[in-house]
């Protein structure tokens, strides 16, 4: 059993050299009419080295570093931490059994027809400079189509591939990333850090898309404390805007794009990276990240829930000299309400609506 006692401090994801020194590919089929999917195992570890090594630990680290839409998840149960535990320290033959017991859990995981058919890769690595990480991803990758082409003796041929997994522009695909940051003598999921890359985990329950590879295969679920860091980023990003802003005008346009961005933004998962590059000028993105990320160093990027700031966030205020307050609606598009002219003594205002009362 895991020992669920003892507390490790928490740190955000930073992937630096990471070196992936074993791999292997399950792959995860439906045959005809069955509940269930089933797996056909490999039998070996896959060499890799050179131009192939060097691509996929691109590739992980682009998707898994900082700013990237990659959330830290909670450990739930039991199963399979205690298989991908065992991989660190597995000879070859424990760990291609190890990596076949755990396809075999998401081909039980994957009870739905909608779920895709594909491949399971099991990844032991490590990242650091001096103090190396031990570390395991877990990658369900989905296989398209491409082409390749060839040129010889000026005559140039194309042939067409069923087979692709992992290309820069493919999205098809998961990683859950198991980073033990403490090594102890009995497995402690408080020893791992977890981060989940998913384009489909966009929804506000444990009930999408994403949810059987998440929860029903790696026993994890989403962070109770989505709802705490949307309001630290949105309380931190406030207190940034208020204390940076170089005009009101300034001010009162990163203020609305706040509080549009928390209430329209159509992926859940959100963050000051993804906010800065939508809505900061391009000389103070950097400011912004380093005072979010010395304030709170999660919000680079989680799942939006802004349950605790729906009233914060639901419209935007004028307030004036002589204590006049003109609130309205927070809305993407043409603002309802527009400065048109200020200075020191009035202000005129334009309101794209015709007055009902007082």
């Amino acid at each position: 059993m895991i020992d669920k006692d003892k507390t490790v401090i928490k740190s955000p994801l930073n992937l630096i050299n990471l070196n992936i020194t074993d791999l292997i590919i399950h792959r995860i089929y439906l045959p005809g009419q069955q509940s269930h999917f089933a797996v056909e195992h490999s039998n070996n570890i896959i060499p890799l080295s050179g131009k192939a090594k060097l691509t996929l630990e691109q590739r992980l680290t682009k998707v898994l570093s900082r700013g990237s839409k990659c959330i830290e998840m909670d450990i739930v149960e039991d199963d399979p931490l205690d298989k991908i535990h065992a991989l660190h320290n597995a000879g070859e033959e424990v760990f291609v059994s190890k990596s076949k017991d755990i396809a075999d859990k998401l081909g039980e995981a994957q009870t739905s027809k909608k779920h895709p058919e594909g491949v399971l890769v099991v990844v032991r690595c490590s990242y650091g400079i001096t103090k190396k990480t031990r570390a395991v991803a877990i990658i369900k990758a989905e296989l398209h189509e491409g082409f390749t082409s060839t040129l010889k003796d000026n005559v140039a041929t194309i042939d067409y591939l069923n087979n692709l997994i992992l290309t820069p522009e493919q999205k098809l695909y998961k990683v859950a990333f198991f980073s033990e940051i403490t090594r102890l003598a009995t497995i402690n999921k408080n020893s791992y850090e977890v981060y989940l890359f998913d384009n489909n985990l966009t929804s506000k329950d444990d009930s999408g898309a994403a949810a059987y590879f998440y929860k029903g295969f790696l026993g994890l679920s989403i962070s109770a404390d989505s709802s705490r860091l949307t309001r630290s980023f949105y309380e931190i990003t406030e207190n940034y805007i208020n204390e940076n802003s170089e005009s009101i005008e300034e001010r009162i346009d990163l203020s609305s794009a706040l509080r549009i961005y928390l209430k329209t933004e159509q992926s859940e998962i959100i963050g000051t990276n993804d906010f800065s590059e939508k809505y900061m000028a391009v000389d103070k993105r950097d400011d912004y990240i380093s005072y979010c990320e010395e304030k709170n160093p999660v919000l680079s990027s989680f799942k939006k829930d802004d349950s605790l700031i729906k009233n914060k966030i639901k419209n935007s205020t004028f307030k004036f000299s002589n204590e006049v307050k003109i609130i309205y609606p927070s809305i993407n598009g043409d603002s309802p309400c527009k400065i048109i002219e200020r200075n020191d003594e009035f202000t005129i205002v334009k309101i794209n609506g015709y007055l009902i009362g007082n």
